[in-house]
C-alpha cells in the first residue's frame, strides 16, 4: 500500500501499468464525491482531498486587526522574519500549495517571483508540519502558511 498527496503519481503509476487492477469491496464506503475519483479500472482509490491552503499564526503576537487580508500583505515589511512555510521537498501538500498561490498570482513565473519576495522577507523553511507549527507556538514566528486536509472521501 502506498498514500500520496494528490493522484498525479497514482495515474502515473497507472498509465505505466504498475499498478494492480482490482475492485475494492470497500468502495461503497466511498462518498458520491469520493466516487468521482476513482478510476475506471480500479488501479486506486482516494482517501481524501487537499482543499486549502491555510494562513496559521499565534494569537498572542498577532492582534485580529493586525492580520493580512490577502497574500500579498504577507510581503509587507511588517511581516519580515514572521512567516514559515514547510519545505515542499518533504511535504507533500505544500507543493500544491505554491502551485495554488502561484495560480492566485498569475502563473508560474509571478508565483516564482512572489516566493522570492517572500524569501527577502525572511520567510523560514522548516521540513514538516511539526517544526514548522512549532515555530508559531513558541514564537520566532508568528504565522505560518500550509495545505489542510479538512475531509475523507469515506
Amino acid at each position: 500500500m502506498a498514500w500520496f498527496d494528490g493522484n498525479v503519481t497514482m495515474q502515473s503509476l497507472a498509465d505505466q501499468g504498475l499498478l494492480l487492477k482490482w475492485q475494492s469491496p470497500n468502495a461503497s464506503n466511498l462518498t458520491s464525491q469520493g466516487m468521482q475519483y476513482v478510476p475506471s479500472d480500479g488501479s486506486y482509490y482516494p482517501t481524501g482531498i487537499t482543499t486549502v491552503g491555510a494562513i496559521a499564526y499565534n494569537t498572542k503576537h498577532i492582534p485580529a486587526a493586525g492580520l493580512p487580508k490577502d497574500w500579498n500583505d504577507l510581503l509587507n515589511p511588517a511581516y519580515k522574519n514572521l512567516i514559515a512555510m514547510n519545505d515542499p521537498a518533504y511535504s507533500g501538500p505544500t507543493y500544491p500549495l505554491i502551485a495554488g498561490v502561484s495560480q492566485i498570482m498569475g502563473g508560474q513565473d509571478q508565483g516564482k517571483q512572489y516566493f522570492l519576495k517572500l524569501k527577502d522577507n525572511g520567510l523560514k523553511i522548516f521540513q514538516t508540519n511539526d517544526p514548522t507549527l512549532n515555530s508559531v507556538e513558541t514564537g520566532p514566528v508568528n504565522l505560518v502558511l500550509f495545505r489542510i486536509r479538512p475531509f475523507t472521501l469515506q
